[in-house]
């Protein structure tokens, strides 16, 4: 595998100036100790995490948990880094109502290791992919993530409890899928929501792919919209598509949380 991921990185003091000349005290920078190149800023209670220590202690637990390895991006100049592991056959999962039979859902964890602030915390974050076209879902926040400042201490075993704690909580979102495809909401209200969250050429292609669907629920409608995520979102630095699909992903968790009917 690609170890470009492999790099380590420092924690320094700035020597920035305030507009009254006095030192920024309240952050401080990260640096690629290799290069020397300022990485992002964070505050001083940030803890820092090599990707190594990440990887390794993954590393001791992926085959007792089931997880692959499915590869590793560096993303934004360095400032992040995703490790990408999926889950076996046997936690497929099957949303028993949708309109096409067969409609399985693959799990896994995204491990995210951040160095700048702007681009959020650390955390383990969980995600789905539908296997009839392979696109991305997304878990809701509160059952599918976990900060790494929540965990106490990156280890191994507090890794492995944390994430065997997420596991049936992540499987059981098939349910919530379940009931979306048994919802048909008004054309009135879809138009809404999508002209809501998108701007209006990318709304009005949604819309038109919504209306040639023969499956007018709510699953088939998450489905138009997480389509567009995972195969037709861009983003200008190609290795950077990741963190924009973590972007769109914030509208599709607004399903959890509102009633199209």
């Amino acid at each position: 595998m690609d170890q470009t991921w492999d790099y380590k990185v420092a924690v320094k003091e700035l020597q920035v100036n305030e507009p009254d000349g006095s030192l920024l005290t309240t952050h401080l920078s990260t640096v690629d100790e290799a290069s020397g190149e300022i990485l992002g800023l964070v505050s001083r209670r940030y803890q820092l995490i090599q990707n190594r220590t990440l990887y390794e202690a993954m590393d001791e637990i992926k085959g007792e948990l089931g997880l692959t390895l499915q590869g590793a991006s560096v993303v934004k100049d360095k400032r992040a880094t995703l490790f990408r592991y999926n889950f076996g056959e046997d936690r497929v999962q099957t949303v028993p109502n949708s309109f096409l039979k067969e409609d399985k859902i693959k799990f896994g964890f995204e491990v995210f290791n951040s160095f700048d602030s702007k681009l959020g915390s650390g955390c383990f974050r969980a995600w789905a992919e539908r296997l009839v076209c392979e696109n991305g879902l997304t878990v809701p926040k509160e059952v599918g993530r976990v900060n790494f400042k929540n965990l106490g201490a990156i280890t191994s075993t507090c890794i492995k409890d944390t994430l065997i704690a997420k596991i049936e909580p992540i499987l059981a979102t098939v349910s919530t899928w379940d009931k979306w495809a048994q919802i048909v909401p008004s054309r009135s209200r879809v138009g809404e929501f999508v002209c809501e969250n998108f701007g209006g050429k990318r709304a009005k292609i949604l819309l038109d792919n919504y209306d040639k669907l023969e499956d007018k629920s709510v699953w088939g409608l998450v489905n138009i919209i997480t389509y567009h995520i995972s195969h037709e979102a861009k983003s200008r630095v190609a290795s950077d598509i990741r963190m924009k699909q973590w972007d769109l992903e914030k509208i599709v968790n607004k399903f959890y949380r509102i009633n199209l009917n």
